[in-house]
């Protein structure tokens, strides 16, 4: 156990360094974010104390029921989410790099369980299930032991059935033909899943008020079927031990024990897993074909471009559009229709809400937001033959931006029509989100540069790696800076409203401050697009010393 100890303190030291890199700010915006994620853990405690021990306790068991169910569906709903945008295991100690020492593969495979169990989503449930659980046991007198035990045994399951399926997905991911169509289906099924609760919650709730709502609840069938649902869904089980405590010890034994066995299960699975994985999964790989070869699409021209642009504008889309990470992220639309189509059931939610034009017109640059903001990261092998390019570096630049271009521009222009049409904007309104989509996309070009200039890190194309190139810095970093760019169009698209508060209601405020914002930033673009080619050109070793460090 020595060795294990050794390594777990070597990769803490590893992780740490490659988190702060020695720099202050990193320093304090990981203290920032761990203060923050403790005091939203605390308040989350407290409003679960509160809530089991004044308002759950007066509630009708088949009412406790449904909402402990609930809770836990959440829960596990907040891992799937968890789970859809990392769907790698990134193991803290590679089993088959120890394979050759003298160290048990069990334990460190229970060691990378373990170290796998902190994250956010963890700390929240922990605070969350501890107040719940504290709240309740306070209200009826006892049965602390049953409620901390089954909180315990049903984060375990969820926790080591994630794990087995993360190392699952690793095997499968193994085999390039099956790589590719886990990659296409994938994204949709997530997509789908993730939002069924919120369809079904409409296709259930309905119209209906709160107070026809409690008494459809309270219905002798409805009470059944919750009843039912509880003893046949695991997260039924957790909700019959919480539900149960105080009053008998014995009714909350069976639950505990069945979601002991079902996290037993999914570990031994994940174990098992694990070996498959490291001994020998996907080596049988065909040789690549040569025949019928055509010739390449960098040959051909785009009007208004240098031949040597045109030529690095496509290669640099074919490589987008061939990585893995874009694939995943052309199929997200599907999942945006589903949450439209939804919030649009609402009667609360109404097309020409201020909410909704951003919402739509933003989703297409948040989601390539990663391949704005990195460049080169996308292809760490292409970038050195770039340098050896005798081309002007703002046109390296400008090829990238015209690579993205039908990829976030066209899809932002399908949005901004598709959801002007859907929700019946009004004209002015859908004229100010076809001029926030030239907007959005000459600052995401102009922001993406600088940082894949100064923060450039490699993109791994099987998914099934931890993206641990990726600095803590940026990923903080990369939420403040969309947020900011966000905020020109949040402006425009409530400039109407602003105006109509002034006297002004006919005025297109919202469409003349669009234009301006659009007019002011083409102007800017050119001398911004150079000065970022000239420092490209001071920092193309550094970039290429940090990607090709990244990419091992």
């Amino acid at each position: 156990m020595r060795y294990l100890l050794a390594l777990l303190l070597l990769q803490f030291h590893l992780a740490r360094n490659t988190m702060t890199r020695g720099k202050l700010v990193a320093v304090f915006l990981i203290g920032a974010v761990v203060a923050g994620a403790a005091l939203f853990s605390g308040v989350l405690g407290a409003f679960f104390y509160l809530a089991g021990a004044a308002w759950l306790p007066r509630q009708p068991h088949a009412m406790q029921l449904l909402l402990l169910h609930l809770l836990a569906l959440l829960y596990v709903l907040v891992w799937f989410w968890s789970f859809a945008f990392e769907m790698q295991r990134s193991d803290v100690i590679d089993i088959r790099k120890m394979l050759h020492f003298p160290v048990p593969l069990a334990a460190i495979n229970l060691l990378n369980f373990v170290v796998s169990l902190f994250t956010f989503p963890s700390l929240f449930y922990v605070a969350a299930a501890a107040g719940l659980v504290t709240g309740i046991g306070s209200a009826r007198g006892g049965g602390y032991l049953a409620g901390y035990l089954a909180a315990t045994v049903f984060f375990l399951a969820v926790s080591a059935w994630g794990y087995c399926l993360r190392g699952q997905m690793a095997v499968w991911m193994a085999d390039k033909r099956r790589r590719r169509v886990l990659l296409s289906v994938l994204p949709v099924l997530f997509m789908v899943t993730g939002f069924m609760p919120l369809l079904l919650s409409q296709s259930m709730i309905g119209g209906r008020s709160a107070e026809a709502l409690l008494q459809w609840l309270g219905a002798p069938e409805q009470q059944a079927r919750v009843a039912r649902a509880s003893q046949l869904l695991p997260t039924g089980w957790i909700a019959i031990a919480l539900a149960g405590m105080g009053h008998s010890q014995t009714a909350s034994a069976a639950p505990i024990a069945g979601l002991a066995a079902l996290a037993l299960l999914g570990y031994h699975r994940a174990y098992r897993t694990t070996l498959r994985y490291c001994f020998g999964a996907g080596q049988h790989q065909g040789a690549p074909s040569t025949a019928g070869r055509k010739l390449p699409m960098t040959a051909r021209r785009i009007p208004g471009l240098a031949e040597d642009t045109a030529a690095l504008a496509i290669a640099a889309f074919l490589n987008f559009v061939r990585h893995p990470h874009m694939r995943a992220m052309m199929l997200a639309p599907f999942g945006i229709i589903i949450l439209l189509a939804a919030l649009k059931s609402q009667s609360a939610m109404s097309g020409r809400d201020l909410g909704m034009p951003i919402l739509v017109v933003m989703w297409p640059f948040f989601l390539f937001s990663s391949f704005f903001f990195n460049l080169f990261g996308a292809d760490t092998r292409g970038f050195r033959t770039i340098m050896l390019l005798p081309i002007p570096r703002h046109r390296v630049l400008l090829a990238y931006h015209i690579a993205l271009l039908p990829l976030a521009g066209g899809l932002g222009l399908i949005f901004a029509l598709g959801g002007s049409w859907y929700f019946g904007l009004p004209p002015a309104t859908a004229a100010t989100a076809l001029l926030q989509i030239v907007l959005l996309f000459t600052l995401f070009a102009l922001a993406g540069s600088f940082l894949s200039i100064y923060a450039p890190f490699a993109m791994g194309r099987n998914m099934m790696q931890g993206q641990k190139s990726r600095s803590l810095l940026m990923t903080i970093v990369m939420p403040l800076v969309i947020g900011l760019l966000l905020l020109p169009s949040g402006l425009c698209f409530a400039a109407d409203a602003i105006a109509a508060r002034w006297g002004l209601e006919n005025a297109p405020a919202g469409v003349l401050l669009s234009a301006l914002f659009v007019a002011m930033a083409l102007a800017a673009y050119p001398a911004a697009l150079r000065h970022a080619g000239d420092l490209l050109v001071t920092r193309e070793q550094r970039i290429l010393e940090i990607l090709q460090r990244t990419a091992a």
